[in-house]
């Protein structure tokens, strides 16, 4: 007998194989008896990953490796290259870690559980770093309040700095005005900048919207919004949506280098604290808008620089896949495929003691915007909105330029993902999908479809169109509490029931990856994927079932949606076995939970307790060696 099950496809949903586990290993965690030998540790991969040279043991946890046919084990052994090197119980991981290993004890008395490192496949790294030192708006729930937080700040500020910040949105009754900032605890001379939770809306004072340039004789610029007072129809009252964004963060004073890289920094570490040890990250939202035109997101590239700089001095403490706009693909295609992916470490490498064998930044693929957001009135929509008239929501992009950019970009390899919000969005996004089958052949390419948040009807339709395209979809499941209070008020009951269709999405075939497209929710990937169990979000009694719970038919269940941030997410990244997994040869990167993964979407949800990147803890409690 070997160590490991020779599972042809360790990461299916199930094993097909027809074979029977040699260590008795299936749906039950292993009996602590069982016993094995040890592979050979001369073999090939043993030398590649360093196995048996300088091996170190973690146990007293019960390991969920995001295996289906090895799911629980009791111990890993972890290579000096920060690679799992063996799975199984404690007996079995010693054989191939050798018998001078040193044991990690992850777990109080009764031991933690442990999951894959979390990958969160949809955010903003240095928008999220900047808003953790920034006002933050989350939870005001009337005006009186957000002036009151708003004067607060205020009176902080030096008289040539700005006010930014944001978060509000999900607990208001309406969205705040530049009315709002005229209230006498708040100076005139206020430059406030103040983004609706979505980040696809925002409110300017009066003071920023003259410093902006912003009147009543400017323009909507294509893809945006400058609303107007209804008053006169012409005065903008403070409220921009989408591209129109640009007008003011462009007048806004520039971010020095080292406080983006302090930005960065801040951001890693929350990460970590969440449990994330990989992510994709699709660049600072404030230069954004105004990305679908070529080389209008320099500071993007720039800001890819400084991640870059941190990588090569072995700063980076988790995996990031990065991802500029569409608009560039040219720029990122030209670039040698060998300098887009990770990159391997040798051992005689100053980084290879933290890092392990692999550097921890790639230039992933490319992404664009087709539509904004529900809260925005921007979600591109088949038939229009409830509360807005004939209004079925804004293009931020022309699409036809969109579809041929995608099959470009496709043509050269390049993964691409698009933000398509509204269903009438994600009909653009399957048609670009279906244009790359057809115009460059059928290959695995798996076009990320980002939110796919509202379904058109039939619910079964557009998931189908997904399948088949071979296409991919990355959800945000504590967007559900953003669109709580708005979903059937914007699209009626039967619209907003086929909203998040996360189980319908996986009835069809759909592989889903989860995000949280942090600052615009917290980036906690343990709170999202209990949204998604439970889809009790308050609110609106959407299904008429229960009091708010929203759809109760589109529940996943935990292992769903762990594996939406696990294995799942590693698929949708293309890089399943890298990370995800605890499997042989992955990296070890892995999440300690106080509680089983079992208990998502009950009443005491697990937590992290502590954060493991190639082995080594990144991230709260490290126990000692015994």
């Amino acid at each position: 007998t070997v160590i490991f099950w020779p599972v042809p496809n360790p990461h299916a949903e199930a094993n097909g194989s027809g074979m029977a586990c040699p260590l008795g290993y299936g749906s039950e965690k292993p009996a602590a008896t069982t016993k094995i030998t040890a592979r050979d540790p001369h073999a090939a991969w043993f030398r590649r990953y360093g196995g048996g040279l300088s091996a170190r043991i973690y146990t007293n946890a019960s390991f969920w490796t995001g295996d289906a046919g090895i799911p629980w084990v009791q111990a890993i052994a972890v290579t000096e290259a920060g690679r799992v090197l063996a799975i199984g119980n404690l007996p079995t991981v010693t054989l191939a870690a050798g018998p001078d290993a040193p044991v990690h004890h992850l777990g109080g008395e009764k031991g933690d559980f442990v999951v894959p490192g979390l990958f969160d496949t949809h955010l903003h790294l240095v928008s999220g770093g900047f808003r953790l030192a920034e006002l933050n708006l989350a939870d005001v729930k009337t005006r009186d309040e957000f002036v009151e937080r708003v004067a607060a700040a205020a009176k902080g500020l030096k008289a040539d700095q700005w006010l930014v910040g944001g978060g509000y949105g999900s607990e208001l009754d309406e969205d705040p005005t530049a009315e709002w900032f005229d209230h006498p605890s708040i100076p005139k001379t206020l430059k406030a900048w103040l983004l609706r939770a979505d980040a696809h809306t925002g409110v300017a004072s009066r003071e920023s919207l003259r410093v902006s340039g912003i009147d009543a004789s400017t323009p909507d610029p294509v893809g945006g919004v400058v609303v107007r007072d209804p008053a006169d129809g012409k005065t903008p009252n403070g409220i921009l949506r989408d591209n129109a964004i640009g007008l003011v963060t462009a007048a806004r004073p520039a971010k020095s280098e080292e406080e983006r890289r302090e930005a960065f920094k801040r951001a890693f570490d929350h990460l970590l604290s969440m449990g994330v040890t990989s992510v994709c990250d699709f660049g600072d939202i404030d230069h954004l808008a105004g990305s679908h035109i070529t080389g209008n997101a320099e500071r993007v590239w720039k800001d890819l620089d400084i991640l870059r700089a941190m990588d090569d001095a072995g700063e980076l403490p988790l995996r990031v896949s990065h991802y500029p706009p569409l608009a560039d693909w040219e720029r990122v295609a030209d670039i040698d495929f060998r300098d887009r992916m990770f990159r391997d470490v040798k051992s005689d490498d100053a980084r290879y003691k933290a890092y392990g064998d692999r550097t921890r930044l790639r230039l992933a693929g490319v992404k664009a915007f087709l539509d904004g957001s529900l809260g925005a009135r921007t979600a591109l929509m088949r038939e229009p909105y409830e509360d807005d008239g004939d209004d079925k929501g804004v293009a931020v992009c022309d699409l036809d330029e969109f579809k041929k950019r995608a099959v470009a970009a496709d043509a050269a390899n390049l993964q691409v993902a698009v933000h398509a919000i509204g269903d009438a969005a994600v009909d653009v996004a399957l048609d670009a999908a279906e244009a790359m089958k057809d115009l460059n052949g059928n290959r695995d390419r798996r076009f990320r479809i980002e939110h796919t948040q509202h379904l058109g009807a039939p619910i079964e339709s557009q998931p189908k169109r997904i399948a088949m395209a071979g296409a991919v979809s990355s959800v945000q499941p504590e967007f559900m509490r953003l669109d709580r209070n708005l979903a059937v008020k914007r699209l009626g009951r039967d619209r907003a029931a086929r909203s998040y269709a996360f189980r319908s999405l996986l009835a069809s075939g759909v592989p889903l990856s989860g995000g949280s497209d942090w600052p615009i929710v917290d980036a906690d990937p343990l709170a999202a994927m209990d949204v998604a169990v439970s889809r009790n979000v308050g609110g609106d009694d959407f299904d008429n079932s229960a009091d708010g719970v929203w759809e109760a038919s589109e529940k996943l269940t935990p292992q769903q949606a762990l594996t939406m941030y696990t294995t799942g997410a590693a698929h949708v990244a293309i890089m399943s076995g890298e990370v995800g997994t605890l499997w042989r040869g992955a990296h070890a990167d892995f999440t300690v939970l106080d509680r089983s993964p079992e208990d998502l979407g009950s009443t005491k949800p697990p937590k992290v307790v502590s954060t493991f990147v190639a082995g080594k803890c990144a991230w709260g409690r490290c126990k000692r060696n015994d």
